[in-house]
């Protein structure tokens, strides 16, 4: 998988472990199966969600209040 991207398999659990914990404390919900990539940016991330089969590439900058949702 890439390095440091959240879809790799060897942190899996991890992920899903702390998963719950980030709405709570960050404002932020990304779920644990999203895929991505290195160099991405969450400027002000409150109110972002990113779905399960959403994929960001490399060098992305996210704003706040954003939604993506990948496709099925």
């Amino acid at each position: 998988g890439r390095r440091g991207s959240l879809g790799e398999s060897t942190r899996k659990g991890e992920k899903r472990h702390l998963h719950p914990l980030f709405p709570e404390l960050q404002r932020v919900d990304i779920h644990p199966d999203a895929r991505i990539g290195e160099g991405v940016l969450l400027d002000h991330a409150t109110g972002v969600v990113i779905g399960e089969t959403t994929e960001v590439g490399n060098d992305v900058s996210i704003l706040q209040n954003v939604m993506l949702r990948g496709t099925g």
